[in-house]
């Protein structure tokens, strides 16, 4: 038995590993330049990557903070912004020269994306820079509430090409046929496709604070504003968002505010 056989598939012999293990968009990783989204005049506003995760991490920073006053033996904590980091590493692979083209494509996209957008002024000859926004998509980890890419801006960017596990080295001229035109220096120059390119980002979302967290209602009622943000599943499906607290019947209001909430196990992971 193959390996693409224990998942009850069976693979075409002309269809590479990587491709085929994609197509149904098992694990995809999506990054949109939301500045170009909004032109018709730039061809390609997004790049698709097969998420080979080497690491992830996301960081939730609470906002706390203390303050001492005189007379006090103790600090006077509260909390202001909270604010969350996405950090993730993932190899980019390729088993043909097309792909590794193809990759090194979207490295540059990426690399291209890390700048401000310059805008030129009506009056004047004066370029303006303009932050440049982007959003992630993958799968349930990182999306925004209502599961398309997430918002925000990245702050690092690294590319590691892995020249340990070869090159390939191309001139326009042995490039393959559908990839010539990307080629922009002369004919006669070489470049260096990685078979193997690792790539780490750190990302920070841009989100409304109404989409997450406890809201509390004029009846002192505590609510989940979205149960189900960040990764897409509610924490307690008898927990209403804020909408829905409004058109909560008062008998079921005085229901809720009765619950033991010891009793009812509403705790995570608990069962």
């Amino acid at each position: 038995m193959g390996f693409w056989d224990a998942f009850g598939l069976g693979r075409e012999r002309n269809v590479d590993a990587t491709a085929y293990a994609y197509q149904g968009n098992w694990s995809v990783l999506r990054i949109v330049n939301l500045t170009a989204a909004k032109s018709e005049q730039v061809e390609n506003s997004q790049v698709d990557f097969k998420a080979f995760i080497k690491s992830f991490k996301d960081n939730f920073n609470p906002g706390w903070q203390e303050q001492q006053y005189p007379n006090q033996s103790v600090p006077i904590a509260h909390q202001s912004t909270p604010k969350r980091t996405i950090q993730i590493e993932w190899t980019v692979p390729s088993t043909s020269e097309e792909e590794a083209i193809l990759n090194l494509r979207k490295c540059s996209f990426l690399a291209q994306s890390m700048y401000p957008t310059l805008k030129k002024n009506q009056y004047n000859k004066n370029l303006t820079p303009k932050s440049t926004f982007m959003a992630i998509k993958f799968a349930n980890l990182i999306q925004d509430w209502g599961g398309d890419p997430l918002p925000g801006y990245i702050s690092s960017f690294s590319y590691t090409p892995n020249f340990a596990e070869g090159v390939h080295v191309l001139s326009q001229k042995r490039a393959p046929r559908a990839a010539k035109k990307y080629f922009a220096f002369e004919e006669g120059e070489n470049y260096l496709f990685p078979n193997l390119v690792d790539i780490s980002i750190e990302f920070k979302p841009i989100e409304s604070r109404t989409n997450f967290g406890l809201l509390e209602n004029k009846g002192e009622e505590v609510f989940w504003n979205d149960s189900s943000w960040p990764y897409g599943i509610q924490i307690d499906t008898k927990l209403y968002g804020a909408d829905e607290a409004d058109s909560t019947s008062d008998q079921e209001n005085t229901n809720m505010r009765h619950l033991d909430m010891s009793n009812k196990n509403l705790v995570l992971g608990s069962s």
